[in-house]
């Protein structure tokens, strides 16, 4: 894949989802699926795209309880794509990441299904760990690790 295919895949996909101007990235690779920001980072030496969507802010009386909850999560994260929860210091937030290989070609549809399924497993893991109130008010704060 190169850069170019990468910025006409992100437009793509962009154009499909079923969001008001969803064709108006702030950035090539930028996405909002189901309420969760998405970021997607193309790197051409490793032929790879790093995926990371922003589960929302922990407030830090929690932290240590949702740490403990996550190792266990991590364990049991069987993702195609080698998925692992973590944590952005920086901004407080809960990130799923997952790096997709790219060398046998990759289509608009498949990573909107992607995103589907991880909007899905982030809504299951927000309603474990963080309640309706918190996740909604914190989604869009901050920035992607």
């Amino acid at each position: 894949m190169t850069d170019q295919e990468f910025t006409d895949l992100c437009q793509t996909l962009a154009a499909s989802l079923p969001v008001p101007d969803s064709g108006a990235m702030s950035e090539p690779g930028e996405f909002f699926v189901d309420g969760y920001r998405i970021g997607l980072f193309f790197d051409p030496e490793s032929d790879r795209m790093d995926c990371y969507l922003d589960l929302g802010f922990i407030d830090e009386g929690k932290r240590l309880e949702v740490f403990g909850r996550l190792l266990e999560l991590n364990l049991e994260v069987d993702g195609l794509h080698g998925e692992a929860i973590g944590f952005d210091g920086d901004t407080g937030h809960l990130v799923l990441r997952s790096a997709i290989r790219t060398e046998f070609g990759f289509e608009a549809d498949q990573l909107r299904q992607l995103f589907a399924e991880y909007a899905e497993f982030a809504d299951d893991l927000t309603a474990t760990l963080l309640s309706r109130r918190e996740k909604t008010a914190t989604q869009f704060v901050g920035g992607i690790a």
